[in-house]
């Protein structure tokens, strides 16, 4: 395996919604040629696993009042542990409160979606399957494959990336999009990151509740045609302020608003270039897949963990709302969860 594939793929672990490690773009090094067309690997041999799959239900984005980012776990017969809704992103710089870092060291144990470390074994598997076999832009057309390339290059740091953006799978591209950051953004000081930074500096038992494999094979089941459709829209379309909006609010502790803006990002976009059709296919998927699905199979290992000991789990805040989310679900499966006083997680 091409060392630079392993290092290159580092820049697409970082999720809007699954990841809680930073972006790195890798730089090239002179021993590292870039690769060329003549060059490129046969095609990949790993591939992801399918994620379980549930019977689509009905999503209700209100039927939880997100009046905090703190919430206590309770059952009988346990001791309490907590659920602190993140956000993937902060301000480049930003550092971790006090009333956070008590949290954690009140906590046996501290939780995120996916580990902070990624094995040598996983990183190769990871890098196989997004390796493409055929050119991303052959399958996009020339005009759209440049268009994408240069809506890259608007971000700071995507140089690398733009350079080496013809190998990869249109998965792993769309994924990546998803985590691109404008100056005075940054994945690194985001709360998760914050958080796991935190847990090893306090010497705290860390676990998971996905494998990177399995974050990323959500991604995978999208359909090649929606996913190049996807890709197309977002190259030539302005910049959204939907992200950032929703940024604000939680960081000015307005949790409440979340689910409101959230519902409004699966709404029709009269602007769009995508069929009314292919924007409820892509909202379907990120309500199902991304949400309900991996609640579904989070739900046991909360359970299984919170039996062991007080526990922090830390996850997107997204998967705290709704009739499907994390506190809806623990609640009709015996456990109360009730909102604690917010707390800054930055200071």
């Amino acid at each position: 395996m091409n060392s630079k594939h392993l290092k290159l793929l580092i820049a697409f672990i970082a999720l809007l919604i699954l990841a809680n490690i930073g972006i790195q773009f890798w730089q090239p090094s002179p021993a590292t040629p870039q690769a060329s067309k003549k060059s490129r690997p046969a095609s990949p041999k790993t591939t992801l696993p399918a994620p379980k799959q549930y019977s689509p239900s009905p999503f209700d984005w209100h039927s939880v009042k997100l009046e905090s980012n703190l919430w206590k776990i309770s059952k009988a017969g346990q001791t309490d542990s907590y659920l602190l809704g993140t956000i993937h992103i902060g301000k480049a710089h930003a550092q971790i409160s006090p009333a956070l870092s008590q949290l954690i060291n009140q906590s046996q144990k501290i939780i995120t979606e996916v580990p902070s470390d990624i094995p040598e074994s996983t990183q190769q598997s990871i890098a196989q399957a997004m390796l493409s076999d055929s050119p991303l832009s052959q399958k996009m057309g020339s005009r759209a494959f440049n268009a994408l390339k240069q809506r890259i290059r608007t971000y700071p740091n995507t140089e690398p990336l733009a350079q080496n953006l013809d190998q990869y799978q249109p998965w792993a591209i769309f994924l990546t999009t998803l985590s691109l950051r404008e100056a005075g953004d940054s994945n690194e000081t985001g709360v998760d990151n914050l958080i796991v930074s935190q847990a090893i500096a306090q010497h705290k038992p860390r676990g998971s509740l996905e494998s990177h494999i399995e974050a990323l094979a959500y991604f995978h089941i999208l359909p090649e045609e929606l996913i190049i459709a996807g890709l197309n829209d977002w190259a030539k379309r302005p910049q959204k302020d939907d992200d950032k909006i929703i940024a604000e609010a939680y960081a000015n502790g307005n949790f409440a608003q979340i689910s409101a803006l959230m519902q409004k990002d699966t709404e029709f976009d009269p602007e769009s270039s995508l069929s009314q059709a292919q924007q409820q296919q892509l909202a379907d998927w990120f309500v199902q897949q991304l949400i309900v699905a991996r609640n579904r199979n989070w739900l046991p290992k909360i359970q299984a963990e919170t039996a062991k000991q007080p526990t922090l789990f830390a996850v997107g805040t997204a998967h705290l709302i709704g009739n499907q989310g994390l506190i809806m679900l623990l609640r009709d499966n015996g456990y109360q969860v009730e909102p604690l006083p917010k707390i800054a997680v930055w200071q």
